[in-house]
């Protein structure tokens, strides 16, 4: 058999037979497209999958290399188009079906970040294929093109593309190995130098969790000083001759060159490669956003254990520097060190030339060269230095911390056999020197254009063959020594534990000791001690030292100063690390520093209030919470639920995703006169299909200092939250999302006095579908008695996009079921990614014509549980049976800005409407296409654009038709609807400020008059995309007014100030039966009545035209 063919989850693959050392067969397909080729607009950003294919896809040649300078030949090579991975198995289960699964092992190559590729000229797998296991190799994009970062949200060019690129493959991996014969339970990742650093980034971001189970590490970590980069605009707008030029400016620049030349821009940037300097195109700390790999320090996040707890086996050669020594020789420089200086390492913060940088300089060198001076005769010691600072300090460090707070077995090795088969010192540089260089290792692991002939059973063949067993025995079991019993193996390698550093030397022979290079780390371990920058939770992460020294009073001293130097209250009122019982346990929440007022708050994140809605659960009305024992950690934000973010469009979160977040300015613990606070209760928006209450978009900073307790949270979106199925025994009747609210604030009520709220005083508000939730919430009999007060941003129920069809019929014509049954096995067997895929190929009607696909329904089922509409909200709210609570209501004044960002061309036109007729709301019944139809659709043309066409001269009336049609035209009827049916009052604004913290305006560059949908979002919440506030502008003055007026209204029922205050300067009047009166919230506060009335009399009009609409539309 000279070809094989095996279905990818893509399409299917050709590929062909190749043999291992030993001249056995396997099966290779190379050139797996596991990206799309990221180029032209996808150029810099985080990588996409790879589309489908029809037919047979040959995968019998590599793909491109990732377009850099050769690794060992040092000429350009590759391509831009080069996300490829290549795949070898022993077998396959199309052939051998009654063979178990093998182990994986994914190999990620080194080169700086800068060089390399996973060609098998230098990582052919034909020693490891002897093992019986599956191999990957896989390119990922360097240099620049991998690395480039921006701090413009706008440019979406946050960094690390590379390595977002890796943990794509490795997701190609785990959805797809199985059906090469790999154990997609059993996956290794292994790389050495920049592929080990890679790895080790991979095991420290959270985006990776599940895509891989174990990790071998060679000769590098994210904590090396080479492995952390630093953000380069500035410097290239410099080499462009754009000097101080904006970041979306050098982007533009970028963007015009071809490949070449954004190579030759990125060797302009100098790469000095000492440990004192951060490198240019590495590895850099992101700032938080749906598409960041990584947000934290790597120490920082090793100290705290936020990493993969897996089992790791990790290492380094006896001579690292030898490398360094390579490099200097090379480029004719002096091997000599001149100036310990440079090997001060960066992260230490002193300032090159400072007296304390001086200060280690010259300990450096007393250290590791006595007397002497630096030069040819002791040229070893300065190898022995750049080992140490380099590579193997950190290493031996990352080491220790994962023993700490892992709970997994990490085992150490040294590297440090000089035989023919080091690759680097003695195959590609041909070194002299003594010991073992950096990646000497990687010719005992793969078979290459340099490998020599191995005698058989002479030294070098033993020494490979029993480095590659214990590589595989690890991948295979977690543990190396545990394997076929054969001589290869005879020694006990130890894995590490908290008192002592076990270690294998794997030299002339295996030998096992502790405490490698002892008396160097020892040596650096004093310098860090001496000038610790850790900041004050570090100090924590030692509790003990290796002779279990306890924590010393002098450190909790330290502790306590340094969190009461942020504390503006009494000793007596300082809780750190605030523990709250709740109904199903103690919670340990966070202190957090407001950085708008400098003043402390107390915030519980991630906490559970619904079980986990996944297996048999997914579809299903969420379930009370389980209750734990002991103490639950809340310090840390859990994933919203699946979905594309709102704004970026990438794919976040997960099905388990019931968590709240509760942000309190004080707790009432041991307080008796403690006054408990109102409590809001926000609900994100997202067209019932995305968002989350995550941080990043709605930080409490603002409206906390208004003395209120905010609470954010998940619920259900899209399929997952309103999939409706008519059948009662299938226990799936929709709008499951309204009841992750429900159960939400069910949670509030239960347990919200635990942090300070009062349970009698909820307000709930929201934004566009968070708005429309709201009012739900109002109409439905489930809500009575959970909450207050409520605030209607942008959105209410009778905005004909808050209510859906259930997903049934749509999901027949593409499933191609008819049965309730049926589908609902399909839908709950497929993964999360899938599920959205099958969603996103639902025809969405964005017009007014029809429902929308997706959204709220009403209940027709039953199925014995209690629905959460089972009418139409019309007629409830029209007859009164609702909950009646005091309401604010309004919109911004150009809601119909949010249709460019979804319908720009890319000559940036907007696209103009296809159809009038989509325009008509679809309650007034009348068919598409008809007479009555079309006579409505002239009358709108007419109404907004008179004798004109529609065009870009005139683009402003296409945003106020459809901010008319979609918000304005239902938010106006549902102002009218509660001041007849309610005694309560009802407050209406108008948003038309446009200043710099208009949330989507801003964000998404839209350069035209008003203030979009979502723009009010800004003023209220302190997100990543906010700007900094200019005190007393604008932008900081509307934000007060809003958080007072919002506050006011939670805190009363009256959005008015108790009391004269300056910022408040007008009376909000509440709307009345004969005056819908309303607050213009621009630049300043004015007052006024009936806003937009000629636009709002156009629609009544037409309402009152229809026979079958009139009755419920125009409320006398």
């Amino acid at each position: 058999m000279s070809e094989v063919i095996v279905k990818a989850k893509q399409g299917l693959l050709r590929g062909k037979v190749v043999e291992d050392v030993r001249g056995e067969k396997h099966y290779a397909f190379l050139g797996i497209p596991y990206g799309k080729p990221p180029v032209g607009a996808l150029r810099f950003k985080a990588p996409q999958p790879a589309d489908s294919w029809s037919g047979v896809r040959d995968a019998l040649e590599e793909g491109n290399p990732c377009k850099s300078k050769h690794s060992e030949k040092f000429h350009l090579q590759g391509d831009e188009d080069c996300l490829y991975l290549n795949v070898y198995t022993p077998q396959l289960p199309s052939l051998t079906p009654e063979k178990p699964p093998l182990a994986v092992m994914v190999w990620i190559h080194g080169g700086g970040f800068h060089t390399g590729s996973s060609t098998a000229d230098t990582y052919g797998p034909f020693f490891i294929l002897t093992e019986n296991v599956v191999f990957v190799s896989i390119n990922y994009r360097l240099g620049i093109f991998g690395f480039l970062s921006f701090d413009d949200p706008s440019l979406d060019i946050s960094g690390n593309a590379g390595l977002k690129d890796q943990a794509l493959a490795l997701k190609w991996v785990k959805e797809n190995i199985s059906a090469f014969g790999g154990d997609e339970n059993n996956i290794t990742i292994f790389g050495e130098s920049a592929g080990a650093a890679s790895v080790h980034y991979q095991i420290l971001s959270p985006t990776t969790k599940g895509f891989f189970h174990k990790a071998i590490l060679q000769s590098g970590v994210a904590i090396n000083p080479w492995a952390q980069g630093r953000h380069l605009s500035d410097e290239l707008a410099e080499i462009l001759k754009i000097p101080g030029a904006s970041e979306k400016k050098v982007y533009e620049e970028l963007m015009k060159k071809n490949a070449d030349e954004l190579h030759e821009l990125q060797i302009a940037v100098p790469d000095h490669f000492e440990s004192g300097r951060k490198r240019p195109w590495v590895p850099v700390i992101e700032k938080p956003s749906p598409n960041a790999f990584i947000t934290e320090d790597p120490i920082e996040i090793l100290k705290s254990g936020k990493f993969h707890k897996i089992p790791i086996l990790m290492g380094y050669t006896s001579r690292e520097g030898l490398l360094m020594y390579a490099f200097s020789t090379m480029a004719n420089k002096s091997p000599i060190i001149e100036d310990t200086e440079q090997e001060v390492p960066h992260f230490l913060n002193f300032k090159k030339g400072s007296p304390e940088s001086k200060k280690i300089a010259e300990s450096i060198k007393n250290f590791y060269f006595g007397k002497e001076e630096p030069s040819s005769e002791n040229i070893d010691k300065g190898i022995l230095l750049t080992s140490d600072t380099f590579f193997i300090r950190g290493i031996q460090s990352a080491a220790k911390h994962h023993v700490k707070s892992s709970g997994h077995p990490v085992y150490l090795y040294r590297f440090s056999i000089d035989a023919g088969l080091n690759f680097l010192k003695n195959r590609l540089m041909k070194l002299k020197e003594s010991g073992t260089c950096h990646a000497d290792d990687l010719g005992y692991i793969f078979h290459s254009e340099w490998t020599p002939y191995i005698v058989p059973d002479s030294h070098e063949d033993i020494i490979q063959r029993s480095v590659l067993r214990l590589w595989a025995n690890f991948s295979k079991h977690s543990n190396p020594n545990v394997g076929p019993k054969d001589n290869l193996i005879k020694i006990e390698w130890k894995p590490i534990d908290q008192d002592t550093l076990h270690f294998l030397d794997i030299g002339e022979n295996l030998t096992v000791g502790v405490d490698p290079d002892q008396s160097r780390m020892e040596f650096w371990n004093k310098i860090f001690k001496g000038y610790d920058h850790a900041k004050h939770y570090n100090v924590l992460c030692y509790l003990y030292d290796k002779d279990k020294t306890c924590l010393s009073l002098i450190y909790a001293v330290i502790i306590i100063e340094l969190f009461f130097s942020v504390w503006t209250g009494t000793k007596d009122e300082m809780q750190f690390s605030p523990i709250i019982e709740t109904k199903q346990g103690l919670l340990r929440g966070i202190v957090k520093d407001n950085t708008y007022t400098n003043i402390p708050y107390f915030a519980f994140l991630g906490v559970p209030y619904a079980l986990p809605p996944l297996n048999d659960l997914r579809f299903q009305s969420p379930k009370e919470p389980q209750t734990w024992e002991g103490v639950r950690d809340v310090i840390d934000e859990q994933p919203g639920c699946y979905s594309r973010h709102p704004i970026f469009g990438s794919i976040v979160g997960c099905e388990d995703c019931l968590y709240i977040n509760v942000f309190s300015p004080e707790l009432p613990e041991k307080k008796v006169d403690f006054v408990p606070k109102p409590v809001m209760v926000y609900i994100h928006g997202g067209s019932f299909i995305q968002g989350s209450g995550s941080l990043e978009l709605y930080g409490p900073e603002f409206l906390i200092a208004e003395n209120v307790v905010l609470i954010t949270f998940n619920y259900r979106v899209g399929l997952l939250g309103f999939l409706s199925l008519q059948d009662p025994s299938l226990k799936v009747p929709g709008n499951a999302g309204l009841k992750d609210i429900v159960m939400a604030l069910k949670w509030i009520q239960q347990n919200i006095a635990s942090f300070g709220g009062d349970p009698q005083n909820v307000t709930i508000f929201g934004c566009s579908a968070g708005a429309g939730s709201a009012h739900h919430l109002i109409a439905s009999p489930m809500g009575k008695g959970l909450f207050h007060k409520a605030i209607l941003q942008s959105g209410s129920l009778f905005c004909p996009w808050s209510i859906g069809t259930g997903y049934v019929d749509h999901l027949k014509e593409v499933l191609h079921i008819t049965n309730e049954k049926d589908m609902l096995e399909v839908l709950r067997s497929i993964p999360d990614h899938q599920l959205l895929e099958l969603q996103e190929k639902l025809k969405e009607t964005h017009g007014n014509l029809n429902k929308r696909v997706h959204g709220p329904v009403i209940e027709k089922n039953n199925s014995g549980e209690e629905p959460f509409l089972s009418e139409d909200p019309l007629d409830l709210i029209l007859s009164g049976r609702y909950n009646k609570v005091p309401i604010i209501i309004g919109y911004s004044n150009r809601e119909g800005l949010v249709y460019a960002i979804y319908n720009k061309l890319s000559d940036g036109t907007i696209q103009q409407l296809p159809s009038f007729e989509q325009i008509i709301p679809q309650w007034l019944g009348y068919p598409n296409g008809s007479s009555e139809s079309k006579t409505i659709a002239e009358q709108i043309k007419r109404f907004y654009y008179g004798e004109e066409e529609p065009c870009m001269a005139n683009v402003d009336n296409l945003y106020l038709l459809l901010g008319d049609s979609y918000f304005l035209s239902g938010i106006a009827f549902t102002v009218r609807a509660h001041v007849h049916t309610s005694s309560m009052p009802i407050y209406l604004y108008r948003f038309s400020i446009d200043g710099r913290l208009n949330l989507y305006k801003r964000s998404l560059n839209l350069e035209f008059y008003g203030a979009c949908h979502a723009d009010e979002l800004g003023y209220l919440f302190k997100g990543i995309l906010s700007k900094q506030l200019t005190p007393n502008s604008k932008e900081e003055i509307t934000m007060k007014r809003m958080t007072k007026l919002w506050t006011n209204f939670a805190k009363t029922g009256d959005p008015n100030p108790a009391e004269e205050d300056s910022l408040l300067n007008v009376k909000w009047e509440k709307c009345g039966l004969n005056a819908m009166n309303f607050l213009e919230i621009g630049d300043d506060l004015t007052t006024g009545k009936n806003p937009d009335y000629n636009r709002m009399s156009f629609w009544d009009d037409i309402y009152k035209s229809n026979p079958s609409t009139s009755k419920h539309f125009i409320v006398e």
